[in-house]
């Protein structure tokens, strides 16, 4: 049996034990505020189309333990019914907000990398449709989507990486998890 202590931060996830931080985050980018989206990732240097931003640590947790947290960095779907879960308010990609133009997506599970060149003061963001999934087409979040973009969809639910013109937009960019679904027809 494992041992280790329980992490004040996080009470709500009692199978968290030492802390374990993300393996990589770039020196070009840094947590800060993000207005109304809380804490957000933003570029403090110019950043290259394809350029690796962070790889991402946490720990594992079921989908159950992740909708009881209060944490307000979210954990994001890893496979099934595995998600991710931070172990510090400065693990790398739970402070990565959303946007319906992301700047950034997933290279393989973990990898957050630049889909186009990136501005100093620019935030970093992604599209949640890249990670986050259905289960057996139900849904299980939906909420307010607040980028702001031309493009803004208004809400964010975990079936959006269903729709076919998501699908194409960030095809290379899913996670592995959710391009495993996709290319076994694991949608409509």
């Amino acid at each position: 049996m494992r041992t280790g202590r329980i992490l004040p931060a996080f009470p709500d996830f009692p199978c968290l034990a030492a802390p374990v931080s993300h393996s990589h985050q770039s020196k070009k980018i840094e947590l800060r505020s993000s207005g109304d989206k809380g804490v957000g990732t933003f570029a403090v240097a110019p950043i290259s189309r394809g350029e690796v931003l962070l790889v991402t640590g946490g720990r594992i947790v079921t989908r159950e333990e992740a909708a009881r947290s209060a944490h307000p960095l979210h954990p994001f779907q890893v496979e099934g019914d595995l998600h991710l879960a931070p172990t510090s308010e400065h693990d790398g990609i739970f402070a990565v907000n959303h946007s319906c133009e992301p700047n950034a997506g997933l290279r393989g599970q973990l990898t957050l990398v630049a889909l186009r060149p990136i501005a100093p003061g620019e935030e970093i963001c992604f599209d949640y449709a890249m990670t986050d999934s259905d289960v057996d087409g139900r849904e299980t979040y939906r909420m307010r989507c607040l980028c702001g973009e031309k493009s803004c969809r208004g809400e964010i639910t975990d079936l959006d990486w269903r729709r076919p013109d998501l699908r194409e937009k960030y095809r290379g960019f899913f996670s592995s998890y959710l391009a495993a679904r996709i290319a076994g027809g694991n949608a409509p």
